[in-house]
């Protein structure tokens, strides 16, 4: 009979499509695969900074490589934590209970301080996008915008960053917009939440414009690709023409009410 214990030989992560590869020294059947014994961390030794994988996406082949899945809001919080941001600082440990073979033989543990650095390593490729303008407040003098991953904050240049007024094309058809310049983020490090400390200036520039952001409906944001990018340098996904989607009207708004 086989008292043999599997062996891993190495695995590989996938930043785009948020997959971890397990290669194994023998066939297994996946249903004997229990994903959240996975604990990716930054080094052989775990320092303050890992994630103990909660869930995923398991193969139904048996197979010497298994392809598991994380949801995205698994790999958002790996991005934010600074964590398997390339090669040097991917690892991984698991402790014996991860996987049975055939015979009902448990893999060889691979335990903090012995834990496995990534082989085959894809960065992430794509950019961020807006995920919602969540908020506008001109009295409080703060704005909220949130994406679908980790952005960087010490990436953001302000005057990429814009606000329109929405009309109806036509003949007689002027655009009423403003162009930020001194407001800052209150947000800090990597966040899919991004907060903006609104400039006095700023929010009298606004308020100058003929009917800019007096309504929900008149207050749509844009920006450039430069304006932010995320924690792997891609730049944010640009929102400078086409038509105006719901997701870039505020769901908060407050008007301004200062005398």
């Amino acid at each position: 009979a086989d008292t043999t214990n599997p062996v891993l030989d190495s695995f590989d992560l996938d930043m785009d499509s948020g997959t971890i590869t397990l290669n194994i020294n023998e066939v297994i059947d996946p249903s004997a695969l229990t994903v959240t014994s996975l604990i990716l961390q930054t080094a052989a030794t775990q320092t303050t900074v890992f994630y103990q994988v909660t869930g995923g996406t398991k193969p139904t082949a048996a197979s010497t490589s298994l392809d598991i899945t994380i949801d995205t809001a698994q790999l958002n919080t790996i991005k934010t934590l600074e964590l398997c941001s390339d090669s040097t600082d991917c690892f991984l440990s698991f402790d014996s209970s991860l996987l049975t073979d055939t015979a009902g033989n448990q893999i060889t543990a691979r335990p903090d301080g012995q834990a496995v650095q990534v082989t085959t390593y894809t960065a992430d490729t794509i950019s961020p996008k807006l995920a919602q303008f969540r908020s506008i407040d001109l009295d409080a003098g703060t704005m909220v915008l949130s994406f679908d991953e980790p952005v960087l904050v010490s990436s953001l240049q302000i005057d990429s960053l814009e606000l329109h007024r929405f009309n109806t094309p036509a003949a007689s058809f002027v655009q009423t917009s403003y162009i930020f310049t001194n407001s800052t983020a209150l947000s800090t490090g990597r966040v899919t939440s991004l907060t903006i400390s609104l400039a006095e200036d700023d929010v009298n520039g606004i308020k100058s414009e003929s009917q800019l952001c007096a309504s929900p409906q008149d207050c749509f944001v844009r920006f450039s690709e430069f304006f932010l990018s995320d924690v792997a340098g891609n730049n944010v996904t640009a929102i400078n023409d086409g038509p105006f989607q719901t997701t870039e009207v505020p769901l908060l708004f407050t008007r301004d009410t200062t005398q």
